[in-house]
């Protein structure tokens, strides 16, 4: 990559993150005021995709340059990408459908591991894609 497109790629990533941490305090602002927890746990868990699609748009880039035809590697997306949309989604799962042992959701409720599975979704969504 050239000098100018790591420039942009910084300016995204940065205005993918500072987005993020503006919406995250103004969600938290609006759930206290609103009292219901619910849809804003899920935009939470979304705000962050964004960011993991920016950070891997190099490996896409590179992936572009080859030649051949385009491939997507489903196991690791099964791994990387259904795995972290599931501990993502954990609050909406657990109250519904399925629990896990409480030594295992108590970190996943804890509302700083929404960034994490959400940037771990966003990467894998865009770096699965691959040339063959």
């Amino acid at each position: 990559m050239t000098t100018k497109l790591y420039v942009v790629y910084l300016i995204l990533l940065f205005t993918s993150i500072l987005g993020g941490i503006i919406l995250w305090d103004y969600i938290n602002q609006l759930q206290t005021q609103s009292f219901q927890v619910f849809p804003y746990v899920f935009y939470k868990a979304c705000l962050f995709i964004p960011t993991g699609i920016v950070l891997s748009l190099p490996v896409f880039n590179h992936n572009r340059m080859k030649a051949g035809n385009w491939t997507f590697n489903y196991i690791r997306f099964i791994i990387l990408g259904v795995l972290s949309l599931f501990f993502m989604f954990y609050p909406f799962i657990h109250f519904s459908f399925i629990s896990l042992p409480t030594f295992i959701a108590v970190p996943i409720f804890n509302t700083s591991t929404y960034p994490i599975f959400s940037i771990i979704f966003g990467f894998a969504i865009l770096s699965n894609f691959d040339k063959k």
